[in-house]
Order: C-alpha cells, then sequence, then structure tokens
C-alpha cells in the first residue's frame, strides 16, 4: 500500500486505521520482497532469535569440554571452532540483529512517520546479515576458522592459515558488518528527517534517539570493518603486497586496530540499545515519566563514544606508548560516569512512580544490576597492567558477556515482551515469561560468577584442556547454570511462537504507554499512520488523550480500539 495514495483532509488530525489482527503478517515471499520496515525488523528479530539457540548450543558444547580436567571428547581445533562460533553468534547473530530489529520496527513509529528514508537499503541491510551468518555457519562443511573471533596476524595470514577457513570468516564479518551499516543508514536518516511535526530531537521518545545515536555508531565503526576485510581478502588471495601479514612486510598492529575497532565496539552499540530499552519500559511500568530525560540522553551518546574509542585496551600488550595507553585507559573508566546517570535516572523514576511488577519490567531491573557489574569489569579492564592480566583469563570473557549476552538476554528479551503485543496484536503468557526470567537471570548470575572468579585465580581464556585441581568445581557449575539459562531461553522462545498464533488479543495500548506506536492498530498496517499524528511535548499519546478526553467529557484510556474488520476509523477534528 503506497503512502502516496492517502491524502490528509484538512479538519483531520490523527486517524487510526482498522485492520483483521493477522492481515498484515507477510508470507515468506513476501518478505524476501517487502520494504516495510515492520517486515525488515521482524525478518531481523526472527534470526536473532534463532541465531540464539545455535550459540547456547554450541557454549554448552563448549563447557561439556570443561566439565572434565584433560578432557578429549573434542580435539582442540574443534573446541576453538566451537568457541568461534559461540562468541561470532552471540554478538553479530543474536545481540546486534535483535535491537537493529527492533529499532528498525519501531522507530518510524515512534515518530510518527508513515515508513523509513531508505526502506530498500535496510531490506538489503538485513539480508546481508542473515545471508552473513548462514555463510559462516555454512563453512563448517567446507574449512572452518579456528583461531577464535578475535582474529589477529600473522595467524589469519595466508602462511599461518592457508585454507579457506579465515577467508570465510573474513567474509561473513564483511557481509555482517556490512548489512548492519546499511540499516543504520535508514535509522539514522529516518530519525534526522522523518519526525513528525513540532517533534524536537529532545522530544523524541529515548528509544527512538538511541537507535539514531546506535546508528551513527555502527556508521563510524562498521565500515572500517568492511575496508580492512577486504583488504586483508586481497592480501591473502593474491599476496600484491603486504598490509597486514608481517611475513608480507604487512603491519600486524594496523590489522589488529581496524579490526577491534569494530569488533571491540559492537559490544557497548548492543548495550547502548539495551540502555534506551529499559529507559522506554521503565516509566510506563511506573506510571510516570523517566526523570533526567535531558541529562539520560546526553549521557548515550557519551557512553556510545566512550565505548568506541576504549577500543584500545586489546592495545594494551602491543607496543604502543604510554599516552595512548592513559588515553584508552581514560575512555574506559570514565564510563562509569554516564552509568551512573541512566541508573541514577531509573533508581528516581521508580521511586516516583508506583511499579507495576510484570514480566519485561523484571527483565528491565535485572539488566540494571548486570550493567553496574559490566561497568565495573570493564573498568578493571581499562587499567592497562591489571587488565593485561585479567582480559586473557575468563573474567575477560566474563566481562565480555556481561555486555553482549546479559544485555541482550534480559533488556533485549524485556523490549520484546514490551512491545510483543504492538508486533503481534497478542499477549504473552504471564506465568512462562516469569519462570523464564527467573531461569536466565539466575543461570546467567552464577554463570558469570564462576568463571570472574576462575579468572581471578588465573585459568585461561578459551582453553581447551586443563589440569587436575585448576576449578574443575566452578567450571561444572558454570556449565549447569548455562544450561539452566538456555532452557529458560528455550522457553521463552516457546512462549513467543505459542502466543504469537493463540495469544489473547492485546489491544493498542495494552501497557497505557506515552509514545506514538501504541496510537497505531496492532500489528500496524503497512502506511503507519493514514495521517501523521499531531504531536505535542515529549509524552505525545498523553496529549492527544488530553484532547480526546477534553472534548468527549470523559477519561480516554486506551485510545485506539482493539484493530477490527468493519470498525470506523478514531478520529479527532480540529474544530
Amino acid at each position: 500500500m503506497k503512502t502516496a495514495a492517502y491524502r490528509q483532509p484538512e479538519q483531520i488530525a490523527e486517524i487510526v486505521l482498522r485492520e483483521p489482527l493477522d492481515k498484515t503478517r507477510a508470507s515468506w515471499v513476501e518478505r524476501v520482497r517487502s520494504a516495510d520496515h515492520k517486515v525488515i525488523g521482524t525478518t531481523l528479530i526472527g534470526f536473532s532469535l534463532i541465531s540464539v539457540v545455535l550459540a547456547g548450543f554450541t557454549e554448552l558444547l563448549g563447557w561439556a569440554q570443561l566439565a572434565v580436567p584433560d578432557n578429549t571428547l573434542f580435539t582442540p581445533e574443534r573446541f576453538y571452532t566451537l568457541h568461534t562460533l559461540s562468541d561470532t553468534t552471540f554478538l553479530f547473530l543474536f545481540a546486534l540483529p535483535l535491537f537493529a530489529g527492533l529499532a528498525t520496527y519501531l522507530l518510524p513509529l515512534q515518530i510518527g512517520a508513515r515508513s523509513t528514508a531508505f526502506p530498500r537499503i535496510s531490506a538489503l541491510g538485513a539480508w546481508m546479515v542473515v545471508f552473513g551468518g548462514a555463510f559462516l555457519y555454512f563453512s563448517l562443511f567446507i574449512n572452518q576458522w579456528i583461531g577464535g573471533m578475535n582474529m589477529s596476524m600473522p595467524l589469519a595470514g595466508a602462511f599461518y592459515s592457508s585454507g579457506s577457513g579465515a577467508d570465510i570468516f573474513i567474509v561473513s564479518m564483511v557481509m555482517i558488518a556490512g548489512g548492519l551499516a546499511c540499516n543504520a543508514v535508514d535509522l539514522a536518516v529516518t530519525f534526522k528527517t522523518m519526525r513528525a511535526p513540532r517533534m524536537t530531537s529532545g522530544d523524541a521518545p529515548v528509544f527512538a534517539y538511541t537507535s539514531s545515536v546506535y546508528a551513527y555508531g555502527v556508521l563510524a565503526t562498521a565500515p572500517v570493518m568492511v575496508a580492512a576485510g577486504l583488504m586483508a581478502l586481497i592480501e591473502r588471495q593474491w599476496q600484491l603486497f603486504g598490509i597486514f601479514d608481517p611475513v608480507n612486510g604487512g603491519d600486524a598492529l594496523l590489522w589488529k586496530s581496524l579490526f577491534q575497532w569494530w569488533v571491540h565496539s559492537a559490544p557497548f552499540l548492543v548495550t547502548l540499545m539495551a540502555i534506551g530499552a529499559v529507559c522506554e519500559i521503565l516509566p510506563v511500568a511506573t506510571r510516570t515519566k523517566l526523570l533526567h530525560r535531558s541529562e539520560v540522553k546526553q549521557s548515550l551518546i557519551a557512553f556510545a563514544a566512550l565505548g568506541i574509542l576504549s577500543f584500545g585496551q586489546v592495545l594494551f600488550g602491543s607496543p604502543i606508548s604510554t599516552g595512548w595507553k592513559c588515553t584508552f585507559m581514560l575512555a574506559g573508566t570514565l564510563m562509569i560516569v554516564p552509568t551512573f546517570i541512566f541508573i541514577t535516572s531509573w533508581v528516581r523514576t521508580l521511586r516516583a512512580g508506583s511499579l507495576e511488577v510484570s514480566a519485561h519490567a523484571l527483565f528491565a531491573l535485572s539488566f540494571i544490576g548486570f550493567l553496574a557489574l559490566g561497568v565495573i569489569a570493564n573498568t578493571a579492564l581499562s587499567l592497562p597492567t591489571l587488565g593485561r592480566w585479567l582480559a586473557g583469563s575468563q573474567f575477560g570473557y566474563a566481562a565480555w558477556h556481561t555486555f553482549v549476552w546479559t544485555s541482550a538476554a534480559t533488556a533485549g528479551f524485556a523490549g520484546l515482551l514490551y512491545w510483543f503485543p504492538k508486533i503481534t496484536g497478542r499477549k504473552v503468557a504471564s506465568f512462562k515469561a516469569r519462570l523464564s526470567f527467573v531461569m536466565i537471570s539466575l543461570g546467567t548470575l552464577v554463570a558469570l560468577f564462576s568463571m570472574a572468579s576462575l579468572g581471578l585465580d588465573g585459568f585461561p581464556r578459551e582453553i581447551s584442556e586443563y589440569g587436575a585441581g585448576m576449578g574443575q568445581a566452578r567450571n561444572i557449575e558454570a556449565g549447569v547454570a548455562t544450561l539452566i539459562a538456555a532452557l529458560g531461553t528455550i522457553g521463552l522462545l516457546i512462549n513467543f511462537i505459542q502466543s504469537s498464533t493463540k495469544g489473547a488479543p492485546s489491544g493498542n495500548d495494552p501497557w497505557r504507554g506515552s509514545t506514538l506506536e501504541w496510537f497505531a492498530p496492532s500489528p500496524p498496517p503497512a502506511n503507519n499512520f493514514d495521517s501523521i499524528p499531531d504531536v505535542d511535548g515529549a509524552q505525545p499519546l498523553d496529549g492527544i488523550r488530553s484532547r480526546i478526553a477534553a472534548a468527549s467529557g470523559g477519561l480516554a484510556g486506551s485510545v485506539a480500539q482493539s484493530p477490527t474488520a468493519g470498525r470506523p476509523s478514531l478520529r479527532e477534528s480540529k474544530h
């Protein structure tokens, strides 16, 4: 349905279309061809949820290897293959696509836009991510890269890795980074140019604002990965000149700097999106406004910038000057400041309102605790001497998971639960979601503390075998806790699948939100809004409710009623 088919009558300020509940769900053929931002968003979300199952499976196989000292369940090569797949899938196929999908789906709805600026570019990016991930797993049948997610020269050079494994890994990373960059272009331009009239950047919903900051962060880092990957492929395939491989006269430190500029920054961009989701969820759950809203938005920019600039933590063991080490240390430690502002805002918001303990609110609350732990661990890693010791241990792996897995599994799942009624028009089974919350949060917490404890005792990171007396009990503990979290995740995914078809209809505004996505039907039609909503302040839907209540003489609850075929549109006249 093209936007040009609609003309806005002068006397109409807001219109909500009525469509059957399941009419807007695309078939697979339509999904591949579609440029609807909602179809693109659900494609990325669905792909991320499939990927988390694969990531969890490979992670559990790795813990099975570490359950017994001197275990020969897997060869070292097979173990490192599993570790590479697990880490890559968690970050690039689960966490980033999950938040990119939520942003693609929700950003136009939250800013009152009918579509996005460049939907075809966004669709191209989404399918690049999907096929990049599929290509990575297809390489299992050819020649999988076994050197870990943090590729290093000269190990990744043609001399030491003559097979196709490193080439396939680099191609996959180029496709995924390039796809996310295409998606980020669409998000950034949409937020900049397609906001509803009178909606300023300061008035925009926090999640929409966070999505734009995330988009600029991706555009500052992902193209670097694409360029570095293409240069590495040229060097590996043709050896025309030395770029990165020291064997050919290249600079290994240059490759590490360019590669880590993207890989190290990506976990912080994931956490940034998680922060934005929690900022949207908690005020609605407490029936109040987000306190210190402007400070939070400024802190989002600072958090993203410091997360990107702290990439130099991985260079502490490299021959760089003391000045650069101090710069990277300062960038890492200063992340405490925006994090303190976020947590202060959330705590004061909770105290100012009355919390409704829903499943999505529980997941959001657990993220606050994990964020505090993650920033504390990152501060330790930002100290050069301490960071060199901890980064190569299980402590470093625990800190990495605190930003990647916990951000996506707490705030990411909170966002899915919160916006699930908008995406599907149905409710999620509450008791099952709460049970999954307990299993995921408890399992994750125990696993992280076990890994951190092992790391503090000097247990190496990504080691396939270890001797007796080196922490078998804590390895088993971490493996069992990971299994519990995995079972909780599987239960939540089954809940999503069942609720998407059998859940009770939710209506358009089940949480009584204050942002414009709750003004559209659930699920929204192809054009989102027949007429651009009239925005008034930072709580636009509250303003619409007030105007309708003033005109009708009664309190407006859910502004847009459940989308039922045949019902008239809801209109508000200017007169």
